[in-house]
């Protein structure tokens, strides 16, 4: 066996071996990739779960405070004719 054909017996095992470690690697990452996206869906859903719930919260705030407003600003209406009546009740009964 001369140098030469030694030479080219390297280069085919090389390039066989490059082939086998490419194609486990192409596999290697297929099998990275279902898993993830496994993960990655059920990471999706726990996320649109997590929205539904609290838009559900917000919207349980949002109704009680706008209806809470509502309340207080009628108190407060309230107050302020009482008072305006009073005043004048009080500038009355001084002049």
């Amino acid at each position: 066996m001369n140098l030469e054909s030694t030479a080219t017996l390297v280069g085919i095992v090389r390039d066989v071996l490059l082939i086998f470690i490419l194609l486990f690697m192409g596999a290697a990452l297929y099998v990275i990739y279902r898993k993830l996206s496994s993960v990655l869906e059920s990471v999706d859903g726990t996320l649109k779960s997590a929205r539904e719930v609290t838009n559900a919260i917000s919207e349980r705030f949002s109704e009680s405070t706008s209806s809470d407003g509502g309340f207080i600003l009628g108190i407060g209406k309230i107050l302020s004719f009482i008072r305006r009546r009073f005043a004048r009740n009080h500038d009355a009964n001084s002049s």
